[in-house]
């Protein structure tokens, strides 16, 4: 049986990986950790058994756990989990890892002095359509990819959390909003190696960077184009696409619900509608069976899952540390293009 502690009790934790791990037979919640009391007493009613703790450092220190998931806010995680691995635990923890690749790499260290794993919940990678489409391009039949073009218009900024606001703090559009997007990316692309061109759109009043329009170069000539926003308007749409395109065949992505079409040649009006048609009855039916909200939290399911398999195999954990390595570093180069432009604008 694997002891599992979890630091950090808001929405992702309640609603996610709470969840996910009561559903793994071989492992057991021992302890709830969160400095908000309101949040630690939600969480302990979907399960009661937990110690409760308002301190990290006490329940780190407390030996009750082989595995500690970290599902407090961004700016923390370098310093939690690097404090887990110190104190002999396993770590699992939410996007993003840290708030760069310099304190990812710090995190590594930790991880290979301790003689522990490291799993990072990068969701997306799981998502039925992303694994359907990395399942055909690992087998050869849509080519290598060439182009990455990915939109991301996330939710209004003014519902967000109090310390999202501050996106020195937070990491903003790039590490908090946007980092599942980025991760696709990389792991698309590999590591970059040059910002093409930038466009960067500041909000003066709210003091955030609210959009990034980008076109970044990879090796072998790929080129990758990313189109970011944050809703500061109260009405944008949300939502997350991307296409990718290959030698073989071209990829279109859509995220909740999930969605992909695979096309070559001239593109079918008709191939589109079946697509669109499909996604909707799709849709339309776990609504009404009620599956819609459970399956949402399958992609964390899967990486959580697959992090307890791999604990108990000594294998590889489904999103392991070293992967997220291209991701961060794409996500230093372009929050450091936009910050220069930020301030290049307000000189």
């Amino acid at each position: 049986m694997i002891d599992v502690a979890v630091l950090g009790c808001g929405r992702i934790a309640r609603d996610f990986h709470i969840p996910s791990i009561l559903s793994i037979e071989d492992a057991r919640i021992v302890a709830l950790c969160d400095t908000s009391r309101i949040s630690l007493d939600r969480a302990s009613k979907l399960y009661p058994k937990a110690d409760l703790f308002e301190s990290p450092d006490a329940l780190l220190g407390s030996e009750l756990a082989d595995v500690v998931d970290i599902c407090t806010p961004g700016f923390t995680h370098h310093s939690l989990a690097t404090k887990a691995l110190e104190t002999g635990h396993h770590v699992i923890v939410e996007k993003p890892v840290a708030l760069s690749l310099n304190d990812t790499l710090k995190i590594d260290a930790a991880m290979r002095k301790a003689g522990r794993q490291v799993c990072v919940v990068q969701s997306l990678r799981f998502h039925d359509n992303v694994r359907q489409f990395m399942r055909g391009l690992n087998s050869k039949q849509l080519g290598n990819v060439a182009k990455f073009s990915g939109i991301h218009h996330g939710r209004n900024m003014h519902n967000e959390a109090s310390w999202v606001h501050d996106e020195n703090l937070s990491g903003g559009l790039v590490y908090e909003i946007a980092i599942h997007l980025i991760d696709l990316m990389a792991v698309l692309l590999g590591k970059p190696r040059e910002i093409v061109g930038i466009n960067v759109h500041y909000h003066p009043d709210l003091r955030l960077i609210t959009g990034i329009e980008t076109m970044v170069r990879f090796g072998q000539g790929r080129m990758g184009y990313l189109d970011l926003a944050q809703d500061a308007t109260l009405h944008s749409a949300i939502f997350t696409q991307a296409s990718v395109y290959c030698t073989g065949a071209d990829a279109f992505l859509k995220f909740g619900p999930d969605y992909l079409r695979i096309s070559s040649g001239q593109v079918d009006p008709l191939q589109e509608t079946v697509s669109e048609t499909r996604r909707l009855v799709n849709f339309g039916f776990n609504v009404a069976s009620r599956r819609y909200r459970s399956s949402r939290i399958n992609p964390h399911r899967a990486i959580i899952h697959g992090f307890f398999r791999s604990l108990t195999s000594q294998s590889e954990p489904p999103v392991p540390l070293d992967s997220v390595f291209d991701t961060m570093t794409l996500a230093d180069l372009l929050w450091n293009e936009a910050k220069k432009r930020t301030l290049e604008v307000a000189q």
